[in-house]
């Protein structure tokens, strides 16, 4: 299993959109909207591979420059679910963050995926709210201890 930062337009990215969709909008019986991809071109995009197979992906937004980013658009492939492929694409997109000296991680969880995100650490803040017509949930996780204000 290999995850690498993956060039925004690249035939990479277009297969890491793919995903996104099947996984996050056609069941909802929605498709990604240039809403969802708006400013992509200057956030950072990861994927996890399995030879040329691309097992899951995942958008980072600078937030507060330096200080926050958020995970956004996170997807799994559904062959590739509890095997702890989203747990190892997580882990690498902190390290790399926590290099580039973030401080915190912040994203809105489905409510299916709060469980998920509690057992890598991340907390949950505020109420429930309505996004895509599901439950979602604000979590956050510090990134890097050691280089806080």
């Amino acid at each position: 299993m290999l995850i690498k930062q993956i060039n925004y337009g690249s035939p990479e990215y277009l297969e890491a959109l793919k995903l996104r969709t099947a996984i996050l909008r056609t069941p909802l019986g929605k498709t990604l909207s240039t809403e969802d991809t708006d400013g992509e071109e200057s956030q950072l995009h990861f994927g996890c591979f399995s030879g040329q197979d691309l097992l899951a992906c995942a958008v980072i937004k600078a937030v507060t420059e330096g200080l926050c980013a958020k995970l956004r658009q996170m997807a799994v492939a559904d062959s590739a679910q509890g095997k702890g492929v989203g747990k190892k694409l997580i882990a690498e997109i902190e390290n790399i963050l926590r290099e580039q000296g973030f401080k915190e991680l912040e994203l809105s969880a489905r409510k299916t995926a709060q469980g998920f995100y509690e057992k890598l650490g991340y907390h949950a803040s505020g109420d429930y709210y309505l996004e895509q017509g599901i439950k979602h949930i604000k979590m956050h996780k510090t990134v890097n201890p050691g280089n806080l204000i």
